[in-house]
């Protein structure tokens, strides 16, 4: 259970420095103006379709939703947090292929960071031994907490837009 918990928190703070950067709270070592951090951040990979939120969003939504799930069972792997790893590391594995793609333009150590460190948890997940029975309390709790964290980190791009919106609005010459 502590190599899960680990591996999460290593992700989550990957992806915490990612987030950090989008709100300008600070500039992660080695993302520097137009390096590859920024790059990928700005390209249609870095955007959640349709909804212009940077993946960061989501991967740290996910990688918090784990953890509290492994918390909650006590780091008993059930059958719905073991599905949920494996399409984690699907999708980690969609984003390693398109930073190998184009490794000379979105070169991000935070993003390899994140996606690796999912991949070594899903390992342990699977080496877990497996439940007969999953709890449901937990995958609640974790579903709870994605959809909380998702929104939370998006409320303030939400509340920026409305305040520059008003703003606009406002001080259109009449």
């Amino acid at each position: 259970m502590i190599l899960r918990f680990v591996f999460l928190a290593v992700a989550l703070g990957a992806t915490a420095m990612l987030v950090a950067s989008h709100f300008n709270l600070l500039k992660p070592p080695g993302c520097g103006a137009g390096g590859g951090c920024d790059k990928a951040a700005e390209s249609a990979f870095g955007k959640v379709p349709g909804m212009n939120w940077p993946v960061s969003f989501l991967g740290f939504a996910f990688y918090l939703a784990m953890m509290v799930a492994l918390v909650a069972t006590r780091g008993v792997v059930a059958g719905a947090m073991r599905h949920m790893a494996r399409l984690g590391a699907l999708v980690s594995a969609f984003y390693i292929f398109i930073i190998i793609l184009h490794r000379s333009e979105y070169l991000c150590v935070y993003c390899i960071t994140s996606h690796l460190t999912n991949f070594a948890f899903l390992a342990t997940v699977e080496l877990a031994r497996p439940v007969a029975s999953s709890s449901a309390t937990a995958a609640v709790l974790s579903l709870r907490t994605f959809v909380a964290a998702a929104v939370g980190i998006a409320l303030p791009n939400f509340v920026i837009a409305g305040f520059a919106i008003l703003l606009f609005v406002f001080t259109i010459p009449l």
